[in-house]
């Protein structure tokens, strides 16, 4: 028994206990600056850190694992979610092309707090589990997304 532990042990050190969410490439290491100036770090590891302001990251903060997925992956993906009942043909309408929306641009992705600091203070009441769908234009550097739960619109924009 203890080298069955033994074994798998050294295999998740081996693999690295990291977050084994899937992360597009769009995301994998990028930094967003919001509109409101809020900034929002994506890390390829599967991590995430969402600052309420641009540059200050010991202030209020969303901190968690996320999954990123873009193009056919994303509309594969959101179509499993049953909580909002999105089918395939209603995607494909949304592909016009008006704007740069195209299904090659197309991205969602799920934010999973861990972590919420609120005042200088650890509050894990507030983490909860947002999926985002919109889309990546302007050669990757501006991302348009929806809150699926709530409808409000975040416009980032890639930072340095």
């Amino acid at each position: 028994m203890k080298k069955i532990y033994a074994c798998l042990l050294a295999g998740l050190l081996l693999t690295g206990c990291s977050a084994a969410n899937p992360v597009d490439a769009s995301f994998a290491d990028t930094t967003w600056v919001g509109l409101g100036l809020s900034e929002i770090v994506f890390r390829a590891d599967g991590t995430f850190s969402w600052y309420e302001h641009q540059g200050e990251h010991d202030g209020d903060r969303y901190e968690g694992t996320f999954e990123a997925y873009r193009a056919e992956n994303a509309a594969d993906y959101v179509t499993k979610i049953e909580e909002y009942k999105i089918t395939a043909a209603q995607l494909e309408a949304m592909f016009t092309g008006e704007d740069g929306h195209t299904k090659e641009n197309f991205i969602v992705y799920t934010l999973k707090d861990e972590h919420v600091y609120v005042g200088g203070k650890e509050d894990p009441s507030r983490c909860d589990v947002l999926t985002y769908y919109g889309y990546m234009t302007e050669n990757d550097t501006l991302l348009n997304a929806v809150n699926m739960r709530t409808g409000s619109l975040c416009t980032f924009e890639k930072g340095s």
